[in-house]
């Protein structure tokens, strides 16, 4: 009768025991996930087995390749929406240089702008389909409507591959036809109205008010095949289309 304790308390030491391997297989077990390492359950008894695998860091081959051919990708196509963008911005630039020249031969026309010593003169712009990169500001001191030699007042050249690409004038708003085809283009303001003189292919709208025309057209054209036309109406109403 007096073994029973001794053989209770062995029976609970052994379940301490026991227990404290299975707490310290637990905390192992904890510890090993966060380093990287995984746990195979042999058996109670024994514990755990602790085997380490390899965690895989940076990039590989062929994840490398796929960054590089899309950055490769996406840089062609902004290179080329900017070159297509800086082509339309200069385009726009050259469109509106020509209509300001056109302004001002407009504004010289009305005023009193002396030329040579002569403040009784008409202002216009000239426009040669064969000489497609220049454009002319002229005075139009021997009254004929049309430039010639001698009647410079600044010549405009176009770069940058840009040009003027068609000369086109309309007879009539009736009509409505408009003629892309013109080898030449006279547009000439005189006081005191700011209306445009229209004349096409060297036939003088001045010395000849039938062949003036109703509205003319200059159309540019970039590199790339965008265009700007600036429309000059018989008003002398000019925009940038």
């Amino acid at each position: 009768m007096m073994s029973l304790p001794k053989n209770r308390d062995t029976a609970q030491m052994h379940r301490r025991m026991h227990t404290l391997i299975l707490r310290r297989g637990i905390m192992q077990l904890h510890a090993s996930v966060s380093r990287g390492f995984t746990l195979s359950r042999t058996s109670v008894s024994r514990g755990f087995t602790l085997v380490r695998t390899s965690v895989s860091r940076g990039f590989t081959l062929i994840e490398m390749l796929v960054v590089t051919s899309i950055v490769i990708v996406v840089s062609g196509v902004i290179l080329v929406d900017s070159g297509r963008l800086g082509g339309q911005f200069i385009l726009n630039n050259f469109a509106y240089d020509l209509a300001l020249t056109l302004r001002e031969a407009q504004q010289y026309g009305i005023s009193v702008q002396n030329y040579q010593g002569n403040f009784n003169v008409a202002y216009g712009v000239y426009f040669l389909a064969s000489s497609p990169t220049t454009y002319i500001l002229f005075a139009d001191v021997n009254q004929n409507g049309i430039y010639d030699t001698g009647e410079l007042v600044q010549s405009y050249t176009i770069t940058r591959g840009f040009r003027i690409s068609a000369l086109c004038s309309t007879d009539s708003a009736s009509s409505g036809i408009e003629d892309c085809t013109l080898s030449r283009l006279d547009i000439l303001f005189k006081r005191p109205e700011p209306d445009a003189h229209i004349s096409a292919n060297g036939v003088s709208c001045r010395l000849q008010p039938s062949a003036c025309k109703w509205t003319s057209r200059v159309i540019m054209q970039a590199p790339r095949g965008n265009i700007k036309s600036i429309v000059i109406p018989a008003n002398g109403q000019m925009s940038v289309q």
